[in-house]
């Protein structure tokens, strides 16, 4: 996971990781169910943490029950005690080979547009503090992938320290 395609340049400057130098924009609408099969593993997944009256952890990952959405993971962690910006921490290759980028390491301020960076992030941080999975659709703008629609299932889980809440994200394309 987190691998760069092949032809990709780390060294290139956050903007121009995304093919064309455009950010991402992406349209989403809420959802209250999941429907592709993937998305509804990982609830399931997190389901069975809340009967537990516990949270993914960071350690918990990868899991075997998990392994056909390992490719489709993410990971955000919140770059400050404000939330207000979020790093990814991991993204797995089924969705950096989709992109054609790979955004591990940047900040959501790098790579979506400006408007969309504040929505982000207070759609993250209300998991992080709701603790409830929040689950979306939708489809990219502006990087020539308008073609791709998907479901986007975001949970929190236990960072690194094993107390900040991250997102445990999953994005599965509707092919």
């Amino acid at each position: 996971m987190g691998m760069l395609p092949p032809g990709s340049d780390r060294s290139l400057p956050p903007d121009a990781l995304i093919r064309g130098g455009h950010k991402l924009d992406i349209k989403v609408t809420p959802a209250a169910d999941a429907h592709h099969p993937l998305a509804r593993m990982m609830l399931a997944f997190f389901a069975g943490k809340q009967r537990a009256d516990t949270l993914p952890s960071r350690t918990d990952l990868p899991h075997r029950d998990l392994l056909p959405v390992l490719p489709f993971f993410f990971m955000l962690e919140p770059t400050g005690e404000d939330m207000t910006d979020w790093r990814f921490r991991l993204v797995g290759h089924g969705i950096t080979a989709r992109l054609g980028a790979d955004p591990t390491g940047l900040c959501i301020s790098e790579i979506y547009e400006p408007t969309q960076v504040s929505r982000n992030a207070v759609s993250y941080s209300g998991v992080a503090t709701s603790r409830a999975p929040h689950i979306t659709t939708g489809s990219f703008h502006g990087i020539d992938r308008e073609f791709l629609t998907f479901e986007i299932v975001h949970l929190p889980m236990l960072g690194n320290d094993e107390r900040t809440i991250w997102i445990l994200g999953g994005l599965f394309f509707n092919d």
